[in-house]
């Protein structure tokens, strides 16, 4: 439930609350949708209210704040399951020589977060620079479950929308103050 109560909200703020994900957001979650329902757009518009209602009560309806959160939870997950000693080291999965319902859940919400491709993803970006051992973590589930290979590693077009990101940011702040 930790995992998933923490990084949830995170992938649902950058979809649903980021003006420059948003366009690709609703219309992903309108392919799923009757074609009657897509035309007006009222059901996607109703589906936006519901998930940012959801992330005014879980306090994730704002980037940073929502960053926080995920940064918190990553922390914890790479203190306690990634960090550098022997027993952790040589098994392959969370607890041990089996996968558990943990690997299955923080394995299949890095996936969501690695292989989108929204316009803005700065969990992605967050996970590729300072989350790397989680990075290939989620590299080798989708290998060993899925046959997929991937290389979920920041190339050099995620650094550059990083730097922009950055950018974007220090000019808000200068404004502000």
């Amino acid at each position: 439930d930790y995992i998933d109560n923490s990084l949830y909200p995170v992938l649902l703020c950058e979809r649903w609350a980021d003006k420059k994900n948003l366009p690709r957001t609703r219309k992903a979650w309108a392919s799923y949708s009757p074609l009657l329902l897509r035309m007006t757009g009222y059901m996607q518009w109703k589906e936006q209210r519901r998930v940012l209602s959801l992330l005014d009560a879980e306090h994730c309806n704002k980037a940073t704040n929502a960053h926080k959160r995920a940064k918190r939870c990553l922390d914890t997950i790479v203190d306690r399951f990634f960090a550098s000693s022997p027993e952790n080291k040589s098994a392959p999965y969370l607890f041990g020589e089996q996968p558990s319902s943990a690997d299955a859940v923080l394995a299949g919400t890095l996936y969501a977060v690695l292989a989108s491709d929204l316009p803005r993803n700065k969990l992605r970006g967050l996970l590729q620079k300072d989350y790397v051992p989680m990075v290939k973590y989620c590299e080798f589930m989708a290998e060993t479950y899925f046959n997929e290979k991937h290389t979920f590693q920041a190339s050099a077009a995620d650094d550059a929308e990083h730097a922009m990101d950055n950018e974007e940011a220090s000019e808000r702040s200068n404004v502000v103050s």
